[in-house]
Order: structure tokens, then C-alpha cells, then sequence
């Protein structure tokens, strides 16, 4: 094995097995109500069917997805940013000029022992922006910082058999216009959320590339800090059940099956609590080595406490094709139910059409276009609104070093409602140098 820029050395057992038992704890708050409602509603109907597909995927063996854990990722890569928007707040005025600097670091460490991984990864940042045409209601200066710190341990039972078990930290002062904010006008002061996890995630597969299948529990916990009327609002606790299968036919194509099962409920009692449950069917595709594509198509189902059901199409699709070796064009589209962002509504109908133009002039320079429409909509009893998103975006990277490259970004974004109560744009100018260790 070659040298790579990792920690390599001993790990006793004893300190995954720690995180285990705390993940375990943790994982023990998903409460009983939450899984006895789940296997009751897969029970209606589908319990047969699930049965059916783990059996097959079982005998004739599947594929999940996976966390990859990079032996030779950077312990430290640091980023330094100068940015540049003509509408820094536009819940307030489109007249907002502004210019900034932004600093981040992020890092991944990995140690391995007999039998057990112990990876941890970190990101922060940091920009500070100065108004040059500062409205009445808007101060000069504004600062945003975020941070995000994972610690994952990965114990292998046996050849077929590992387990994962997880815990994440974040804290993200959220830009106006993005977040809570986007359905909003004069919002003087940054959302901050905060967000916990514990997940446990157990994986069956020799080869997990080929064939296997992986059951995973998480519970989170989502807070914002009180600096708006509304923020508390959106306080809430999700505990979640997944499943993801799949099984390899041929070279060139593999079944897949996916299961998701949601508790999501809110701090506030003006807020309705919900559970989603999703099932996609699909298929992953490569008829030749110049493309492939993956498209999972099912539906999802939305009850409230309040005796509402709500349900609809879900999809996953991602295509990928390239014509030559310095030419790669990407396509993806989703939908799906979600925790929303209006606290007249519990949850939305969110869908995303994103495409990707990338072409490599040479091993130096690399020029990149993409455009994504996102779409969200809330429909209930005190709100019918839809919130669109048009976002475009054209990058020009030089890759000075190995560890080093500069990118040169131009970003134009479009907000607005259907009622009206939202339609702004931003622009917006970045120059980024990054440096890995």
C-alpha cells in the first residue's frame, strides 16, 4: 500500500465498541410508538411483499448503499474565499450591495484496528460581509459561521456482516434569503440551526460495490436559536427508518428497492406532527462505458395527527454521459416529501431538475455550467403556495498543484412565489483558492 496522508496507526477495539454502546443508547430514544407505527403501517398490505423482496435479495444477494471511509483523504484542506453579491438581503431591499471574505477548513482522519474503522471528519467556516449601500433597516457588518463534526465507527462482525454506528454535530447561520428565510420579508437577524444525529447502520455484503443490503436507524434532533418570532416554530425531532436494497442481474445492470420511514415531531404544539413513508423501485443502468443511469420511481405518503393524508409520486433519477474524455453531462431530477419552511403548512412537496455541462480543456483548466429549478410546494388548510428557485451557475477551475486550484465562480439566482409574496434575485461573484495538506 502506498504512503497517503492519513493517520495510520493502532486503534484499541475498546473505543468503537464505546461508541457503539452510545450510539446503541442513543439509538433507543427512537421510541417504540415510532417502530410500532411503522411495521403496523408496513404490515397493511406490504408486509408480504417487503418479505418477498428480502428474501430474494437475501438468497440471491443485493446491494446498499454505503459510506465510503478515504484512507487517503486530506487531514486538512483549508479555502480561502472572496466574495462579492449585488442583493445580500432580499427579504429587505434588492439594493443591498455587498462584499466579503470567507475562511474554511475540513479535514477527515481515519484509524483502523483488528477488525474496526474509526474515521472522524470536520468542516467550518467563517465570511464576513460589508454593506457598500446599506439600507436604513440593515446594518453595515454581518457575520456567518458554521461547523460540522462526524464520528463514525465501523465495526466488521464477519466477512458479510458490519456495523456502523454514527454521530454528527452542526451549527449553520443560514444567509438571508436561504432556510427559514425564504418565504419571508425583514428579516433583520440570521436563523441559526442546529442540528444532532445518532444513526446505527447495519450492512450485509461481501462486495458491496456488487451485492448486499443495509437497515439503518437515525434519530435527530433540529433546534434554531430564538432570534425570530418564528423560529421556534420550527424546533423538531425526526427519527427515521431506512432500507436499501439491490441485486446485481448482469454486468450492466442492477434492481434496487429503497424504504423510508419518517417520525417527525415539533416542540411547538401549533405545529401538526407527521409521518412519511416512501418506497422507490428502480433500476442501475449502464448500457455502454460512455453513460449510465439511475432512476428509483414510487410514491411517498404524508399522515398527520390531525387525521390529514397526503400522498404523491417520488422519484430519484441521475444520468450521466460522456460523449469524450473531456466532455461529462449530468442529469438529475428527484421528488419527495419534506419538513417544510412555512409554519402555516408541516411539511412540502419538494422536486429539483438540475443539469451539468463539465469540460476538461486540460489537465490544468476545467470549465463547468450547470442550472438547477427547485420547486416547493405547501398546500394546507391556512396556506396554498408554491415557491420556485432558479439558480445558474458557470465555474472556471485552474489546478495549480497537486493539493492546490483556484476556482472562479459566477452565480445568478431567482426566488419567487406564487402569491406573490416573495420575487427577488441574486448575483453573486466568488474567487476561491483551496489547498489540501
Amino acid at each position: 500500500m502506498q504512503n497517503s496522508s492519513i493517520l495510520a496507526f493502532p486503534v484499541r477495539a475498546d473505543i468503537n465498541i464505546t461508541c457503539f454502546i452510545w450510539a446503541h443508547e442513543k439509538s433507543r430514544q427512537i421510541n417504540a410508538n415510532l417502530i410500532g407505527k411503522m411495521m403496523a403501517t408496513i404490515c397493511n398490505d406490504k408486509l408480504v411483499f417487503l418479505f418477498v423482496v428480502l428474501g430474494f435479495a437475501i438468497n440471491g444477494a443485493a446491494i446498499a448503499q454505503v459510506k465510503l471511509i478515504d484512507k487517503n483523504a486530506s487531514a486538512l484542506v483549508t479555502e480561502v474565499d472572496v466574495i462579492s453579491t449585488d442583493n445580500f438581503n432580499p427579504t429587505v431591499s434588492d439594493k443591498s450591495n455587498a462584499n466579503g471574505v470567507g475562511l474554511k477548513a475540513s479535514g477527515q482522519l481515519v484509524a483502523s484496528g483488528e477488525g474496526n474503522l474509526l474515521m472522524l471528519s470536520y468542516e467550518g467556516g467563517f465570511e464576513r460581509y460589508k454593506l457598500s449601500d446599506s439600507p436604513v433597516l440593515l446594518s453595515t457588518d454581518y457575520d456567518f459561521s458554521s461547523y460540522k463534526g462526524t464520528l463514525l465507527g465501523r465495526i466488521f462482525i464477519s466477512n458479510a456482516w458490519y456495523l456502523d454506528t454514527e454521530l454528527m454535530h452542526s451549527k449553520e447561520d443560514e444567509k438571508f434569503g436561504f432556510g427559514l428565510s425564504n418565504l419571508r420579508n425583514n428579516v433583520l437577524l440570521a436563523d441559526e440551526r442546529t442540528q444532532n444525529q445518532a444513526s446505527l447502520n447495519l450492512l450485509y455484503g461481501n462486495d458491496t460495490s456488487n451485492r448486499s443490503i443495509s437497515f439503518k436507524l437515525s434519530s435527530s434532533d433540529i433546534k434554531y436559536a430564538d432570534v425570530n418570532a418564528y423560529s421556534s416554530l420550527f424546533n423538531y425531532k425526526q427519527q427515521s427508518f431506512d432500507m436499501n436494497i439491490a441485486f446485481r442481474q448482469s454486468s450492466l445492470t442492477r434492481w434496487l428497492l429503497s424504504f423510508e420511514a419518517n417520525d417527525d415531531r415539533y416542540e411547538s404544539d401549533l405545529r401538526d406532527d407527521s409521518r412519511l413513508y416512501r418506497l422507490l423501485l428502480g433500476v442501475d443502468w449502464r448500457p455502454s462505458g460512455k453513460s449510465k443511469l439511475k432512476a428509483l420511481l414510487g410514491a411517498y405518503q404524508r399522515e398527520r395527527d390531525d387525521d390529514e393524508t397526503s400522498s404523491g409520486l417520488s422519484w430519484s433519477i441521475d444520468y450521466q454521459y460522456q460523449a469524450r474524455q473531456d466532455v461529462l453531462f449530468t442529469l438529475s431530477s428527484s421528488r419527495t416529501s419534506a419538513v417544510g419552511q412555512s409554519e402555516f403548512a408541516s411539511d412540502s412537496v419538494n422536486s429539483r431538475l438540475a443539469a451539468d455541462l463539465s469540460y476538461f480543456y486540460s489537465e490544468q483548466w476545467q470549465v463547468a455550467a450547470n442550472i438547477a429549478l427547485d420547486k416547493s410546494e405547501y398546500d394546507d388548510v391556512l396556506v396554498s403556495q408554491v415557491l420556485d428557485e432558479k439558480i445558474g451557475r458557470v465555474r472556471l477551475t485552474l489546478l495549480l498543484k497537486q493539493h492546490s486550484k483556484v476556482r472562479f465562480d459566477v452565480t445568478a439566482r431567482q426566488v419567487s412565489s406564487s402569491d406573490n409574496s416573495v420575487d427577488y434575485q441574486q448575483n453573486e461573484v466568488r474567487l476561491s483558492w483551496r489547498y489540501a495538506f
